[in-house]
């Protein structure tokens, strides 16, 4: 019985050496485990609110985009103040502060489409619509943004559409070709709609090849093939015209000329005026000395009114009369559209323009060594 209880007293010995070894290795699972089921839990919560973007950035993004009204958003902070004085200024009329303001930001941000697209309307504000157009297409290639980028183009466009017009109003086609020869958005869409303008340039001054070169160009686009059309009829309606103008015409005549230089100086007479025109390709009509009106008077057959003309010396007003017996030489030509303005210097020795509306009706050479000017007829 003795031995019995001692095994037993063993047995019992054992069996709490072992539970106790088994809870010594459960306790650290436990602890380990709530840990890592609250590191999930913090997670989750983290995840599921939505991230809040730095003050700084949400004042920028709900700043307008407007580069003509409102600041846009790419512009540094600092900025956005100048720009809001700048549109002051601009609106008040404060150029010269404007252009100071200006000025500084442009050289600390140069790729600003806001702080370009001021410069252009201050430029158009003060009447130098050309410098205004010049300026866009320096300053644009800086601008990053596709967008800024292209409203800058529109803008330019624009510009040029109205500096077209202009030109057109006072009849200043060599200015219109000029300016169009060196512009460079070939590929664009308003390209081929500059190139309408050319056309009618050329047309105006009856250069039917070029303006058909011009007119090819434009129907790249097919939305002006209808303008094409009209431009092409027009050519045909103006040489068949001069078609029969040019009947009864002699086939040829020549004239003595003083060659001045690059001035070629032509002998014209108008009724009984006997006057030395300087002959002017880039004029798109025969222009007069004001104190030749009374001499040509009995020669007018209708009095036009005024008109204005751009020349070397700006826009000017000008009266226009339709003039009969306008002679070169052996040709007589009636029905002659001339302007009479101020402006001939009489020490000059010239008494005014022989423009295009008198040459369209020939083809001329000038041969220097014999002072003499061809005329053919077209």
């Amino acid at each position: 019985m003795k031995w019995i209880l001692i095994l037993f007293g063993a047995l019992l010995v054992f069996w709490a050496g072992v539970s106790f070894q088994k809870s010594q290795e459960s306790t650290p699972e436990m602890q380990f485990a709530e840990p890592l089921v609250q590191k999930e839990s913090r997670s989750i919560s983290a995840t599921s609110r939505e991230p809040e973007l730095p003050t700084k950035i949400q004042s920028v993004e709900s700043i307008p985009t407007s580069p003509s009204s409102e600041p846009t958003p790419s512009a540094p902070p600092r900025v956005l103040t100048a720009l809001e004085k700048a549109q002051k200024a601009l609106k008040e009329k404060r150029f010269t502060d404007l252009r100071l303001l200006l000025d500084e930001e442009q050289a600390r941000h140069p790729t600003s489409a806001a702080l370009i697209a001021l410069r252009a309307e201050l430029l158009v504000a003060e009447g130098r619509l050309e410098d205004a157009i010049q300026s866009l297409n320096l300053n644009m290639t800086l601008v990053i943004n596709d967008g800024e980028r292209f409203s800058l183009l529109e803008r330019r466009n624009d510009l040029i559409l109205k500096r077209l017009q202009e030109w057109s109003e006072a009849e200043a086609w060599p200015e219109i070709l000029t300016f169009l020869d060196g512009e460079p958005a070939m590929g664009s869409r308003a390209y081929y709609a500059f190139q309408l303008w050319a056309a009618r340039a050329h047309v105006e001054l009856f250069n039917w090849d070029q303006a058909e070169s011009s007119l090819q160009m434009a129907l790249f686009d097919d939305e002006l093939s209808s303008e094409v059309d009209k431009i092409r009829e027009e050519i045909w309606q103006r040489s068949h015209d001069l078609e029969i103008e040019h009947q009864g015409l002699p086939h040829s005549t020549k004239l003595r000329v003083k060659i001045l230089g690059n001035a070629v100086i032509v002998p014209v007479a108008i009724g009984n005026a006997k006057l030395q025109l300087l002959l002017d390709t880039g004029a798109s009509i025969t222009m007069l000395d004001l104190d030749h009106r009374r001499s040509i008077d009995g020669s007018v057959s209708e009095e036009l009114g005024k008109r204005v003309f751009s020349t070397a010396n700006g826009r000017m007003e000008a009266e226009v009369v339709n003039v009969d017996d306008l002679i070169l030489g052996e040709i007589a030509l009636d029905s002659i559209e001339v302007s009479l303005a101020p402006g001939f210097r009489r020490d000059s020795g010239i008494d005014g323009l022989l423009g295009m509306n008198v040459l369209k009706h020939f083809d001329f050479k000038i041969d220097a060594e014999a002072s003499q000017l061809l005329l053919e007829p077209k």
